[in-house]
């Protein structure tokens, strides 16, 4: 996940980051919703402290000032449980659209549509050659039954795949 202060900081450098990566995604929406997010928490904690401290001193109260400290605590109590659900629903927004948040690319990566797009810059080594035509992993992965593909991309999209065996 993104750091969130820094991209407090730095909200057009994340934005120009989903430019790059082609996600339609806006850091003011999101900052927005943050902002949002923070102030229900504020709330909901100033309300669950005066909670805490009243019902401390009733106890301590007697006749009207008990049952009117009673009835404003019920209200609170009310007024609390609607805060917290507006809550949860702000945190769960705001969490879906960080987890949509990029990173930030280095400054020398490419931008391009896809991985045809990159650019290799160099290579090391001396390349072996070989009297047959080498496999890439995948295909080793497939021929010792050590790579399920169709179950991982099932389960987390394309590109994907699980490890079998030991």
């Amino acid at each position: 996940m993104i750091d969130l202060n820094d991209l407090r900081e730095r909200p057009d450098a994340y934005q120009d980051a989903a430019k790059k990566k082609g996600l339609k995604i806006s850091v003011k929406d999101f900052l927005k919703v943050d902002d949002k997010r923070k102030e229900l928490q504020q709330s909901v904690d100033d309300m669950r402290a005066e909670k805490n401290t009243v019902s401390k001193e009733i106890p301590n109260m007697k006749g009207k000032e008990k049952e009117k400290a009673l009835a404003d605590m019920k209200k609170l109590s009310d007024k609390l449980k609607k805060s917290e659900e507006g809550l949860k629903e702000a945190e769960e927004g705001s969490k879906e659209m960080q987890l949509e948040l990029p990173s930030i690319p280095h400054g020398d990566a490419p931008v391009g549509k896809d991985e045809d797009d990159n650019v290799e810059v160099r290579k090391e080594g001396d390349i072996p050659k070989f009297s047959f035509e080498p496999k890439d992993h995948m295909a080793l992965g497939e021929a010792l039954d050590i790579i399920d593909i169709p179950r991982g991309v099932k389960v987390s999209g394309s590109r994907s795949y699980f490890l079998k065996g030991d």
